[in-house]
């Protein structure tokens, strides 16, 4: 489980295996206020999700839908979800829906395909 402070999204690489899937893995978030560690909350939860741009073509190649269970947001990725063209780098970022549509995103970055 990876585990990420949050006030705003956070800049985070992340690291993937081409073609291979993503089973159960859990992103929990949390806030720090005077030293103390809270879980975040995920007001208005709508839906969440993991979407991976390729920069060089200045478009989006992928958008995971994720689940979400108390602070955490769980990543379920099929092989054919996880399936890259070419290894190398992209950027994604994981955010969630609230009501009204407002996105909020979470975790962001460059993304290490190998």
């Amino acid at each position: 489980m990876l585990r990420v402070k949050l006030f705003d999204g956070v800049d985070e690489p992340m690291i993937v295996y081409n073609s291979q899937a993503i089973i159960d893995e859990a992103i929990e978030f949390f806030t720090e206020e005077c030293g103390t560690e809270t879980d975040y909350v995920f007001n208005g939860y709508i839906s969440s999700y993991f979407r991976v741009f390729n920069e060089r073509l200045g478009i989006e190649i992928k958008d995971i839908s994720l689940s979400n269970s108390g602070s955490s947001l769980i990543i379920n990725a099929s092989v054919l979800d996880m399936t890259f063209a070419d290894n190398g780098f992209y950027y994604y970022e994981i955010g969630y829906i609230q009501t009204g549509g407002y996105e909020v995103v979470l975790r962001y970055g460059k993304l290490n395909v190998i």
